[in-house]
């Protein structure tokens, strides 16, 4: 399991342009970017960006 950093952006409810920032410990970036989606998904965001997605040495 490998260690990632994601940020990104996504809408709220409101119309306002929000900004993410996840670390999920994950087995590939595909997963570990899925996993995100879905966490910023269930927060009630939606147009969702992810903008940077990087390997973490642990």
């Amino acid at each position: 399991m490998n260690h990632f950093h994601i940020t990104g952006y996504g809408v709220n409810k409101r119309g306002l342009t929000v900004g993410i920032n996840y670390q999920p410990i994950s087995s590939s970036t595909r997963e570990a970017t899925a996993h995100a989606m879905s966490q910023a998904q269930s927060e009630g965001l939606s147009h969702i960006r992810i903008t940077r997605v990087m390997g973490v040495a642990a």
